[in-house]
């Protein structure tokens, strides 16, 4: 059976109401990650050859305390950038949900890129989206010129931290520190 992105849809705000309710439900075959009522849930397909049953689990993946002992004295700014400012958004917010999380000092804003120029000099670190991946030689040189850390990231990789707070921060942690 098909899903449509409004069916999906339908069925996560739903589904996100019934908490305290009984979690697996007879429905598509799907592999969904979603924020529903500010609690992250992925939808998995269990044994689809035998069953269309869809689990859903909360996402209680954290960050080791040891890896946030450098960053807690101090505030790590964090710029995304992509072409217009709207994954890049989801990716700041995934970040800093991730940080108020953990209870440290990250914060991420978003930003479109060519609209960087007069702002960059305020962050620690700057992550670049797929969509302007290519630019990563010609802000690497800006960047060294401020004193800031620079990342380029993949596409599927992108989407998985948009999808998980604990892991954008983690990514940020670990490549604010790597250089």
């Amino acid at each position: 059976m098909s899903l449509d992105l409004t069916t999906a849809i339908n069925f996560i705000h739903f589904y996100s109401f019934m908490q305290h309710s009984e979690k697996a439900v007879s429905y598509m075959e799907v592999v969904l990650f979603s924020y529903c009522l500010n609690t992250r849930y992925l939808l998995q397909v269990i044994d689809i050859a035998s069953s269309n049953d869809i689990i859903l689990e909360e996402d209680t993946s954290e960050i080791m305390p040891g890896e946030l002992d450098e960053i807690k004295s101090k505030e790590l700014k964090v710029l995304v950038l992509c072409a217009g400012s709207g994954t890049s958004a989801q990716l700041a917010n995934a970040i800093n949900e991730g940080a108020q999380l953990a209870e440290v000092r990250v914060i991420a804003n978003s930003g479109a890129y060519g609209a960087h120029y007069d702002i960059m000099g305020v962050y620690d670190l700057i992550i670049l989206a797929p969509q302007v991946r290519s630019y990563y030689r010609e802000m690497k040189v800006d960047a060294e010129r401020l004193g800031i850390q620079i990342v380029a990231t993949r596409g599927m990789e992108y989407i998985h931290l948009t999808k998980s707070p604990s892991k954008s921060l983690q990514f940020v942690l670990e490549h604010y520190q790597a250089v």
